[in-house]
Parts: structure tokens; sequence; C-alpha cells
């Protein structure tokens, strides 16, 4: 009969690891629970001063350091050195359309009309309004885009589209941006037809 060869037991080495081990999951598991528990800041916090754009019949709290161009009823926001074709950048627009229209029929004309591709859309509310909101990107340069899209009929006629995007490196430190935009909108009747 032949002896099982045995193994030696653990050594002082060994329990030492084991120790550092242990000591590291308990203080990564505190530090997960610690920011997971912390007050994160609201977004609205975030934004600066209310800005109008009567044209396109709404209003918003701008996002501080971005630039302001208005163009009839659209109101773009740069971020500062970024470049306009991939962002970060917000589009407000703001339309009388000739003709009534749903927000899923708005929603079907942009994903028709546009060069980014758009997810499926979920349903939003807005000051009160039912609107929709998809996730979209954009793949024909260097960055890729990601973004995000919200529409609204504000009335059957009025109009209301918000784009937010950056390049796809950037996107996750910007994105709430977009959310709190939304929930600093104001609407209300156009000074004239927007475009």
């Amino acid at each position: 009969m032949t002896a099982k060869p045995t193994r030696p037991g653990p050594t002082r080495r060994h329990w030492e690891e084991i120790a550092v081990c242990v000591c590291l999951g308990i203080a990564l598991a505190l530090c997960i629970t610690a920011c997971a528990s912390a007050p994160q800041a609201s977004p609205d916090d975030v934004l600066g001063e209310t800005h109008t754009n009567a044209e396109g019949g709404f209003s918003f709290r701008t996002i501080p350091d971005y630039t302001i161009e208005n163009i009839g009823g659209v109101s773009n926001l740069l971020a500062p050195g970024a470049d306009p074709d991939y962002g970060p950048v917000a589009t407000l627009i703001g339309y009388v359309s000739p003709i009534s229209m749903t927000t899923g029929e708005l929603y079907a004309q942009i994903v028709r009309d546009t060069l980014v591709n758009i997810d499926e859309a979920t349903s939003i509310n807005v000051q009160g309004i039912p609107g929709l909101a998809a996730n979209f990107s954009r793949d024909l340069g260097d960055p890729p885009v990601r973004g995000r899209l919200a529409m609204v009929m504000v009335t059957p006629t009025q109009q209301f589209i918000l784009m937010f995007g950056a390049p796809e490196t950037e996107w996750d430190n910007v994105s709430f941006y977009f959310d709190a935009l939304l929930k600093s909108l104001e609407f209300f009747e156009p000074a004239d037809p927007a475009l």
C-alpha cells in the first residue's frame, strides 16, 4: 500500500496573503457601499441661468461655460473647445409646423430624415406634456458620437426637439446634462413661427 502524498499545510506566508485579500475585499465593499449611499448632486444643480428662445417658444437653464448660439427657433450649446460636429453639443429646436402631428409622427419623421442611428423611443413627460426619448449614435467619422434625443408636441402644431451628443469616449461624463436640460424646460407660444 502506497502512502498518499501529503500537502504541506498553510504557511505563515499563505495566511498573510489571505488576510491581505480579505482586508482588501472588506475595504472595497465599504467603499462601494459608501459611494452608493452618498447623496448625489442633482443634475439641476449644475445648470446656470435661464435662457429664452422667444422664436422657438421655450426656455431652459444653460450649461455653465457652454457657448450659446441662437438661430431662429434653434439654440445650440457647445462645450468649450468642442467641435460642433462631434460635441459635446446640445441642440434645442422649437418649430411651428403648418400641419398637425403627433409625437409618434414627429419621431418617425426624425428617424426617416436624419443621418444618425436612433433606437426605439420610450415615453417621457416634459413639464406635464407626453413625449418620446431615444438614444442615438453616429459613426460617420472619427470619433463616433453617442447621444440622446427627446421630442414633444407642445400643441398639435408646436414641436420641440432636444438632441444632446458627444464623442463616445466623453458621453458618460456629460450625459447627465440631457436630463437636467429636460427638467429645466418651459414652453410658451412662440413669438413668431420659427425657422
